[in-house]
């Protein structure tokens, strides 16, 4: 192996390793013990009946989606049962229905994950805006019937308008015939579109849905972190610590849980981005990366500049240029439907939402006197002050009253709500792949880090959780194949103060 990422290891400790060449699944994925996913599994049971039980008592609900969970359990816990006796008996190291034990855990993450996050889901959302927008997709239109207090771009955006029109020719609508657009990208509606089909095809009852949805792809995406990390050659123990990181030690947990418009958009985001890194440590096929690097830009717009770091990836993993065309056609097809989605819209195949939302809705934006409207458009350097103090300096509220120490609407600092992240800074920098990952981390960072806003109410700082792929992937690289007792600490910390947070606001709210 040529290329590895040389983090601060241990004395005789063999650092994370990343094959030199594509790799099929098989070849370098290590088999975890045949006990891990019955483990899982069985912890996916006691989560279920246990955990909602106590939401129960303490007045909550526990959702269908939590007892999917159970029943997936329950149903595939006799087969590695049967597995694991007939392994023991003839020495064979697959268990049932043809799958390797990795695949089984693999999908035992996903089971406990989906219960964990279906016990813990927040209630029903005001806020989605995904649904609102599936409906209209189904119905053949860009356009919305959405109600006045989500964000949109319309004739009754905000009472500013009258004033906007006066100032400011592009906020006179009538030129969109009275329709209505939503400011998101269009991936996460397009991922509402089979449910809200199965609905009937109205978004009635979507504000209960929606969040379950998020649960769903949220317990995917922590599978898929895992299978990643096996990609990069780390340990079963290893790969489980950094797992629970990744799954209960970040603000992945709250965003899946709650399901609102925005924390939706962020946990489709996470998607691709977690295939495409699994095919870029895994067989490198440059037309799949291509894919799911669009499908991750169609989600939110700034993973548009995660695209070179891809490509530099695919290089640094053996691929040879001319071989890297092959992610122009999966490229191509967010360009094209992004671009027919604005025109449908605003007559351009670029995206005027978010300008048109601040400049004449958002009374937060350009109208805002303390803007002085000076700054014509919603990204802004005059905006990096806040956003970089929000991201690493904005601590937690305090109290008179138990339990003392409250998070703040406003958010917490990425190394407040998960301190494991500072292990990011242990991979050297001499290695290719440690270095693009950065690469990617910035570069993805740059919008949210000169937007006007800086999340509004959110648990720890939201924009954010789109890098968290990136950042995993150097905290892995970082860590040798064994994790040593500080990062086990950072994480077991990450987990506490997370867990701690989603309690409060699921019982008290926010300080």
């Amino acid at each position: 192996m040529n290329e590895v990422g040389a983090g601060r290891v241990a004395d005789g400790e063999k650092p994370v390793v990343v094959a030199p060449k594509p790799v099929s699944e098989p070849e370098f994925i290590a088999s975890p013990p045949a006990l891990v996913p019955i483990v899982l599994l069985l912890l996916a049971v006691v989560t279920v009946a246990g955990g909602g039980a106590l939401v129960r008592h303490f007045g909550g609900t526990t959702y269908p989606i939590a007892y999917t969970a159970a029943v997936l359990a329950i149903v595939t816990l006799p087969l590695l049962l049967i597995g694991r006796w007939r392994e023991r008996k003839q020495g064979r190291s697959r268990l049932l229905l043809v799958c390797p034990r990795r695949r089984w855990t693999f999908f035992a993450v996903f089971v406990f994950f989906l219960a964990l996050y279906g016990v813990t889901r927040f209630g029903p959302t005001p806020f989605y805006e995904p649904s609102v927008q599936a409906v209209a997709f189904l119905h053949g239109h860009s356009w919305v019937d959405a109600p006045g207090y989500m964000e949109q771009v319309g004739p009754i955006c905000n009472s500013r308008l009258p004033i906007a029109k006066e100032a400011l020719p592009e906020c006179d609508f009538t030129r969109f015939d009275g329709h209505t657009f939503l400011v998101h990208p269009p991936l996460a509606a397009i991922m509402m579109m089979p449910f809200v089909a199965a609905h009937g095809r109205v978004v009635d009852g979507a504000d209960r849905y929606q969040p379950s949805v998020s649960v769903l792809m949220g317990a995917v995406e922590v599978a898929l972190a895992w299978r990643l990390l096996a990609l990069l050659g780390l340990s079963t123990s290893a790969s489980l610590w950094l797992t629970a990181f990744f799954g209960v030690g970040t603000t992945l947990w709250y965003e899946a849980t709650l399901g609102a418009s925005w924390d939706f958009v962020l946990v489709t985001s996470l998607l691709p981005t977690l295939l495409a890194l699994n095919e870029v440590f895994g067989k490198a096929r440059p037309w799949v990366v291509g894919v799911f690097a669009a499908l991750a830009a169609l989600a939110r717009n700034d993973l548009v500049l995660a695209w070179p770091a891809y490509c530099l990836l695919l290089l640094v993993r053996g691929r040879r240029l001319r071989e890297l065309f092959g992610l122009l056609p999966g490229l191509a097809m967010a360009g094209v439907v992004y671009g027919v989605f604005n025109y449908t819209r605003y007559g351009t195949f670029f995206d005027r939402s978010l300008w048109l939302w601040y400049r004449c809705c958002d009374g937060s934006g350009y109208f805002n006197p303390a803007f002085h409207r000076a700054i014509p458009g919603p990204f802004s350097v005059h905006f990096l002050p806040t956003n970089i103090y929000t991201l690493f300096f904005l601590g937690w509220g305090l109290n008179s009253s138990f339990p003392w120490i409250r998070p703040l609407g406003a958010g917490q600092a990425l190394l407040l709500t998960s301190p494991a992240f500072i292990l990011t800074l242990r991979p050297s920098l001499k290695s290719s792949v440690t270095l693009l990952m950065w690469m990617a981390s910035i570069l993805t960072m740059a919008a949210s880090l000169t937007v006007y806003a800086s999340g509004f109410t959110q648990f720890g700082p939201r924009y954010y959780v789109q890098i968290f792929p990136f950042l995993l992937i150097l905290i892995a690289l970082g860590a040798g194949r064994h994790l040593d007792q500080m990062a086990r600490i950072l994480i077991l910390l990450s987990v506490i103060i997370v867990a701690f947070g989603v309690w409060q606001i699921h019982t008290i709210g926010f300080g």
